[in-house]
């Protein structure tokens, strides 16, 4: 008991300092507000934006990241640092976007990014169902000191974890689209989740943009096969039959081709397939469902591939298929870069779908445009693959949890915290967020003008 109150001792004397440095990983998990995330990969960095931005001391902010190793049972290990978790940490500044209850008080986040958005939905509502694996949570004393020793964007590694139900989760759609089998993860098994299982109903706060994505090989061809310099564009119907469980290896390529005919810059028809996809129980994946494949809204409608954890892509030329069920956003851009360009000895055509958030600065990795219309339309309601995430709270949360939560998910609702996370780029602000049409300055940049009304089975309708 004596060794906890010189802890919280020097807690309180790290954050009430004029200057308050770089928190170590002790400091940052005795921290007096700590908020456990988890759910949506493609909203890990308005996560992370939304801490650092509020910062006393930019350069304080301190970041671990899940190493390359398996995580939460999985048997695959991640392709890069922080793919399945991430934990946070600084001094708030005075005036901060999450209230004056965290002026200048020390604050730690972590999140968790395997499982996807089906990992912000049902271990929040119903934490005594799921399986002991989907209540882990990335153990911050098993983070090196990397994190606090060196300069601002540097991080420290974690490889360990811990049972801690999460307070808060995030969805790229609301609760309701992961009831359907075709996007609950086993895991889950028979569970379903309604308002009442979470602290109060879920609440829609920004828009997540999708995309499919492309090696640079397939990419490459693609440009010369429709004769432009510029982004190319792949059929929402081919990219549906290339994913779906109906694959036919003698045909399934041609509708990528500008002539079916004479696919003369494509050798498609008999080289493999390969696909990166998100695994079930993501919202990239269910996004992808909604919009290419009507499910759950339709009456009927084809399955995906089953697919493998284990990348199995292939430059073989038989017309076989390889589909990689990725846990992360991360993972799948993995996959994709290493699958080669042009240049490579052996090179295959590899594509994928991924959230429009995700940078891909130095990748072997393109995002194409879908039936000619590019990602960048869809705040003005002319891209298509665009829902409505929510944020839900565990009602068996602390009364202080609850309440950074709740103002965690008003704060990440603003339009000027969105454009600083992700500078207008795959996570829109909603239109309710925002001021009159027409925008001007940060709200021109991220404000959409379009809305489902938090419905995902419901079309997209222009709200301003």
């Amino acid at each position: 008991m004596k060794l906890h109150v010189i802890a919280l001792a020097a807690v309180a004397a790290f954050a009430g300092s004029a200057h308050a440095v770089k928190p170590t990983a002790a400091q940052a998990a005795a921290a007096p507000f700590q908020l456990n995330i988890h759910g949506s990969s493609a909203l890990q960095k308005l996560i992370e934006g939304m801490v650092s931005q509020n910062c006393d001391v930019p350069a304080d902010f301190a970041i671990w990241r899940s190493a390359k190793q398996g995580w939460f049972g999985s048997t695959t290990a991640d392709t890069a640092d922080g793919a399945s978790a991430n934990i946070y940490s600084c001094v708030m500044k005075a005036g901060n976007d999450f209230g004056s209850t965290y002026d200048n008080q020390l604050v730690t986040i972590t999140k968790r990014e395997a499982g996807g958005s089906s990992q912000g939905v049902f271990p929040v509502g119903k934490p005594a169902s799921v399986p002991a694996a989907n209540l882990r949570s990335m153990n911050i004393a098993t983070c090196d000191a990397t994190a606090d020793t060196q300069a601002s964007g540097a991080y420290g590694l974690c490889t360990g974890e811990v049972t801690l139900a999460p307070d808060m989760g995030v969805s790229d759609q609301e609760p309701g689209v992961y009831n359907t089998l075709i996007n609950r993860a086993s895991a889950f098994g028979s569970l379903t989740v309604v308002d009442a299982d979470f602290d109060a109903p879920p609440v829609a706060f920004a828009q997540a943009v999708m995309g499919v994505v492309v090696n640079d090989k397939l990419y490459t061809d693609l440009q010369a096969d429709q004769g432009a310099s510029g982004v190319p564009s792949v059929p929402a119907v081919a990219f549906a039959n290339l994913w779906g469980s109906a694959y036919n290896p003698g045909n399934a390529w041609n509708p990528l081709c500008k002539d079916p005919y004479n696919c003369s810059a494509l050798t498609l028809v008999t080289t493999n397939i390969n696909l990166a996809v998100r695994a079930i129980g993501s919202g990239t994946r269910a996004a992808a469902g909604l919009f290419f494949n009507n499910t759950p809204s339709g009456k009927g409608s084809k399955q995906w591939a089953t697919g493998s954890t284990t990348n199995l892509f292939s430059a073989a030329v038989t017309g076989g298929r390889s589909v990689f069920n990725a846990s992360s956003g991360g993972n799948v851009v993995g996959a994709l870069d290493t699958c080669g360009d042009a240049t490579a000895t052996s090179p295959r055509y590899c594509m994928g779908i991924l959230g429009r958030e995700v940078d891909l600065t130095g990748k072997k990795v393109k995002f194409v445009n879908i039936d000619n219309s590019a990602p960048d339309g869809a705040k003005f309601g002319q891209y298509g693959i665009v829902y409505e995430a929510t944020y839900q709270i565990n009602k068996n949360a602390s009364v202080a949890a609850k309440a950074l939560a709740t103002a965690f998910g008003t704060a990440a609702a603003k339009p000027v915290n969105i454009n600083q996370a992700f500078n207008g780029l795959g996570v829109l602000a909603l239109p309710s967020a925002c001021g009159t049409f027409p925008y001007t300055g940060v709200e021109a940049v991220v404000c959409s003008r379009v809305s489902r009304g938090g419905n995902s089975n419901a079309t997209l309708s222009i709200a301003k």
